[in-house]
């Protein structure tokens, strides 16, 4: 499959899972269906910014692509959303100052991300940050006793709590 993103899937209202990823694909993406909740676009072309998408959103991968723009400020409202893959893209500005609730994957390595590192929600469990301008340590919070994997080169003053996998060292602090 070659092309642009395919038009029309707005009105597809009964969609629920698109998987798009590794097919040639390119340009800017349309209008995506309200109900949409598993979205995987990875390994393409796309450009621009990132689509708007559905609140009942669980599973976003647009990574390995060429998006620009920032991530939306708060993201707090995607109350299912539990996997952002935004890696490998030409994202801007900050992380969001408030994340989804129940998210357990952040990967937004690979991008030119800046400022500090926000508040993690409870549960989150693999964070991926390396390559970016990010700036501090990941904070203490909710989030920070539940992580096991933090990928963090380019954050050189980033201390691991015991039970963290820190990689970009390889040392992981309380395992093994």
């Amino acid at each position: 499959m070659t092309g642009g993103f395919p038009a029309g899937l707005a009105s597809a209202g009964n969609l629920r899972y698109l998987q798009l990823s590794n097919v040639g694909l390119s340009g800017a993406i349309g209008e995506l269906p309200a109900g949409l909740k598993y979205f995987n676009i990875s390994a393409n072309a796309f450009q621009g910014p990132i689509p708007s998408f559905s609140t009942e959103l669980v599973s976003l991968d647009i990574s390995a692509n060429k998006f620009t723009g920032t991530l939306p400020s708060d993201m707090s409202a995607y109350a299912n959303l539990v996997d952002i893959q935004a890696f490998s893209n030409g994202l801007e500005g900050p992380l969001p100052a408030k994340m989804p609730p129940h998210l357990v994957q952040l990967a937004v390595s690979g991008n030119k991300l800046s400022g500090p590192m926000p508040a993690l929600p409870r549960g989150i469990k693999y964070v991926s940050v390396a390559e970016n301008g990010l700036e501090g340590n990941l904070p203490d919070g909710p989030g920070a006793s539940s992580i096991w994997f933090v990928s963090t080169a380019h954050l050189p003053k980033y201390q691991a709590p015991d039970g963290v996998c820190l990689v970009s060292s390889w040392t992981c602090p309380g395992h093994f």
